[in-house]
């Protein structure tokens, strides 16, 4: 859809899901707003970019949310964390809340890192609630006119929570940090994602995509998945008492449960950690409690970030006599899988639609060049919804260069998982070898590799 999801912020986000222009837009009063939202308004975007809501944020509470945005729009923005919190009552902001904003990226907005930021909510906090009860004592000085709460120090006074001084500024927590306590306060990544820097490994043909297992049936057949590790717990089995892993495994397309019985578990168990990323093979199986997929794992391996980098290089160079323009990536859909039989012709790729007599049967040939050739067929597999037009005019370049008598067939596999074998042009029959075999290893299986 194109819509850009922005981080929570102090000074732009309201209780829910918002537009940035509908946030613009002026309104009459803030109350009537505040229950509307509680009521009925998750998402109000006509536009390109939505706000994360405030009260989406884990561990801050409804309640409190309205009384920051009550007091936003009531005495105008906030300037500082120190003036967030010398301005809202101890009651509603307290060390937890001020924690799960700043981590939630709500005040990034402010010229400091988040791990700087943090390391001071418990000293802000603590002069905010000074200020408070002199407030609440009646007690009044010279100072009553003035900002109660001093200025926030710049990260290089290194000021923590127990008031301290340092002579370095507090570095930024690592990439992985930081989105790991998105997703924990947020529910998913917003200003990054944990894969970005493996994304050519990741979404390489040889592996499933883990938003597809829930539509693919349950088989002892053995997959090739690849991703992120999360939310390991190791338990024992009852009877002998053996360790096994559950996990999380995530990609860019969704996430699953997976489980390393006990032989895979030791064996991969400095690899099988938070936060790594691997490859596997794996077979799905429904969980009879919960009715819902689950990867079974029976080979894992780390997944290098020279890989990523190798792979980056390989599609950003172009083969002899070919040009880096832009190919149409307009995925496979299952009804090209179901309706059409696909050909190779010598110019482009056409499909040629099946009439109702017509069967799409793997020994139909498309051309009568086929049906004269003994040698066994050389089979390409292809994934709708996963593979593109790109990959079919790789497919097709390729094979130009190997002509022989070996028939190409073009195994196309549904979002259910169902299979339809398609027949190329015998135009496209090849004389297999080991170089062929390793120009065409991305689509000849979801290998693991």
């Amino acid at each position: 859809m194109g819509i850009t999801v922005l981080p929570p912020d102090v000074n732009r986000s309201l209780l829910k899901f918002a537009s940035e222009k509908g946030f613009a837009a002026p309104e009459p009063s803030v109350e009537p707003r505040l229950k509307q939202d509680q009521k009925d308004l998750h998402v109000r975007s006509r536009g390109k970019a939505i706000r994360f809501g405030l009260s989406a944020i884990k561990n801050v509470g409804l309640a409190a949310m309205e009384a920051v945005i009550l007091e936003r729009e009531t005495n105008g923005r906030f300037s500082s964390m120190e003036d967030f919190a010398n301005r809202l009552d101890g009651k509603v902001v307290n060390k937890k809340i001020l924690e799960s904003l700043v981590k939630a990226g709500a005040f990034d907005f402010l010229d400091e890192n988040r791990a700087s930021l943090c390391s001071r909510v418990e000293h802000v906090i603590a002069s905010a609630s000074s200020a408070h009860r002199d407030r609440d004592a009646g007690q009044e000085s010279l100072f009553d006119t003035m900002e109660i709460v001093s200025a926030a120090p710049s990260p290089s006074d290194g000021i923590g929570s127990a008031g301290s001084n340092a002579e370095t500024e507090i570095p930024e927590w690592s990439k992985d940090e930081l989105l790991r306590t998105e997703k924990d306060l947020l529910g998913f990544y917003v200003t990054g994602h944990p894969l970005d820097s493996y994304r050519p490994v990741i979404e390489h043909a040889r592996y499933r995509r883990l938003g597809l297992v829930e539509e693919m049936q349950e088989s002892r057949k053995v997959l090739a998945f690849a991703g992120y590790v999360s939310g390991i717990e190791v338990k024992y089995t009852k009877k002998s008492g053996k360790p096994f892993a559950i996990f999380t495994l995530e990609d860019f397309t969704g996430s699953i449960e997976a489980i390393a019985w006990s032989d895979v578990y030791q064996e991969n168990i400095e690899t099988l950690t938070d936060a790594a990323v691997v490859a596997m093979k794996a077979r799905i199986e429904i969980d009879s409690r919960s009715e819902t997929r689950r990867l079974i794992v029976e080979k894992i391996r780390p997944i290098q970030r020279n890989e990523a980098d190798a792979l980056t290089e390989a599609q950003d160079t172009p083969a002899p006599g070919e040009s880096l323009a832009p190919v149409e990536s307009q995925p496979l859909t299952d009804a090209v899988a179901v309706n059409t039989h696909a050909r190779l012709d010598n110019s482009s790729l056409i499909r040629i639609p099946a009439t109702s007599e017509e069967s799409l049967s793997p020994s139909v040939p498309t051309s009568p060049t086929l049906a004269t050739l003994p040698h066994e067929p050389t089979c390409i597999h292809l994934t709708s919804g996963i593979h593109t037009r790109k990959d079919l005019e790789e497919i097709r370049d390729i094979v130009a260069q190997y002509p022989g008598r070996h028939p190409l067939h073009l195994i196309i596999t549904t979002a259910s998982g169902e299979q339809t074998a398609l027949v190329a042009d015998g135009a496209y029959a090849v004389e297999v070898s080991q170089e062929l075999v390793d120009r065409l290893s991305p689509w000849f299986s979801a290998s693991y590799e």
